[in-house]
């Protein structure tokens, strides 16, 4: 459950679910944690999500329209863009639909939100649970891989791209 891999504290950690499981329950998992970001692939699940979390009495700031309750500490939920969000006090981020290709820009240069995400949480030492009815293989590399599979940051400070390593 989502719950339980946000137990497990900092890192990447993959959820199955079913297909027909419901969001909203990932969401107040995350949310329970205090301040959490809550990445869907789109509008209309980000508003089913925020419309839940708030039954169950959570403060909720819908992004890009509640700027001023995502700094204030509220629980963010929003599309892609929404990983960029103000998260004072950032406590966990949850992608739900993480294998989903809305997640992904098409402009130039491109973005994954789940590749984001995971390098935010890792920065933030913030738990990142990534959940789907079919993780992705980018998904499962980024459970195992010290770095989030992201390539960013590694631990020597180099970019990446090999420019530190010998000949």
């Amino acid at each position: 459950t989502v719950a339980a891999a946000l137990a497990l504290g900092p890192g990447v950690h993959v959820v199955e679910v079913s297909p027909t499981s419901d969001h909203v329950a990932a969401a107040v998992a995350a949310a329970s944690t205090g301040q959490a970001l809550v990445v869907v692939p789109g509008v209309v699940a980000a508003d089913h999500v925020a419309r839940g979390l708030r039954r169950h009495g959570a403060a909720v700031a819908r992004w890009p329209h509640d700027w001023q309750a995502a700094a204030g500490g509220a629980t963010v939920v929003g599309g892609r863009s929404a990983v960029f969000a103000p998260a004072p006090e950032l406590s966990a981020i949850v992608v739900l639909d993480e294998h989903d290709e809305a997640l992904q820009s098409e402009s130039s240069p491109t973005r994954n939100a789940r590749e984001v995400a995971i390098e935010r949480a890792r920065r933030a030492g913030v738990p990142c649970v990534l959940v789907s009815p079919c993780p992705s293989l980018e998904a499962y590399v980024a459970q195992t891989d010290p770095d989030g599979g992201t390539g960013w940051s590694l631990r020597d400070g180099s970019l990446g791209d090999g420019s530190a390593d010998e000949p």
